[in-house]
């Protein structure tokens, strides 16, 4: 079996829509029912006019948007893997006529860009017909969708890009009690790099470290070494997701091939 045949591909994309579009609706639901939440919490927020309105300040829009991608988002990235959590599910997956390159993709499709369409197309509709009968029955005013900062949201998505690439082969990993698990190995990844880092720092600046305290008083670290410092923290996300991102989708790649197994 070849590793891509696009009318094999749309034929697995019709059959998961056939199964699934049930879930689908009601991840939009969520999502919209999300926003309108938002928009209530932060209604009181808005209460100014839009002369009041300037690029520096981060808008309700942008807050919702970037709520609604990040938290829902990473539940469905989870959880998009539905087919493999009980053994029967998992071998009719499994057996289905498309290669294992062809489920990666379709699956990464629908938590990765088709998550992002869903999101924008939910967060337009519900923010401009929700919040303009907000508007006809009280004094609020809410920041069109024109005032997002698109700069700011490029730097999330990347973000989010490499969140989601660790979420997808989290999701692929764990077969049963999917959160929990990717919750607590999270916790311990995290704890683990932050440990590491703080340990390599130590090594590396150990003439400005008494012990583990740094020395105030004498703090004058080297001009290259600040800018080079500053280099990586600025970049650090376009760097993640050269580096973390497509890893991470290939280790999920492989452990998919291995499901067989």
């Amino acid at each position: 079996m070849s590793m891509f045949n696009l009318q094999r591909f749309f034929s697995l994309i019709k059959r998961d829509w056939i199964l699934h579009k049930k879930q689908f609706f009601t991840i939009a639901i969520i999502l919209m029912a999300y926003c309108i939440f938002l928009m209530l919490v932060g209604k009181d927020s808005q209460a100014a006019t839009l002369l009041d309105f300037n690029e520096h300040v981060t808008y309700l829009p942008e807050i919702i948007l970037l709520n609604m991608l990040g938290l829902v988002g990473c539940f469905v990235t989870l959880l998009i893997f539905k087919e493999l959590r009980k053994p029967e599910d998992r071998l009719n997956f499994l057996q289905l006529p498309a290669s294992h390159f062809e489920k990666f993709l379709s699956k990464w499709i629908y938590s990765f860009p088709g998550f992002w369409i869903l999101t924008g197309l939910v967060l337009l509709l519900t923010y401009n017909i929700f919040g303009s009968l907000i508007e006809s029955f009280t004094d609020t005013t809410y920041v069109p969708l024109s005032y997002i900062n698109f700069s700011r949201i490029k730097v999330f998505l990347m973000i989010y890009a490499v969140v989601h690439s660790a979420l997808f082969l989290l999701g692929i990993v764990f077969n049963r009690f999917v959160i929990p698990k990717s919750i607590v190995t999270i916790l311990i990844l995290f704890f683990m790099t932050l440990g590491i880092g703080i340990l390599i720092i130590r090594l590396v600046m150990f003439d400005y470290f008494n012990g583990w305290s740094l020395r105030g008083n004498n703090l004058n670290v080297n001009v290259s070494f600040q800018d080079n410092a500053k280099w990586f923290f600025t970049h650090s996300h376009y760097i993640a997701l050269c580096l973390l991102a497509p890893f991470f989708w290939v280790v999920s790649y492989l452990k998919i091939t291995e499901k067989e197994l």
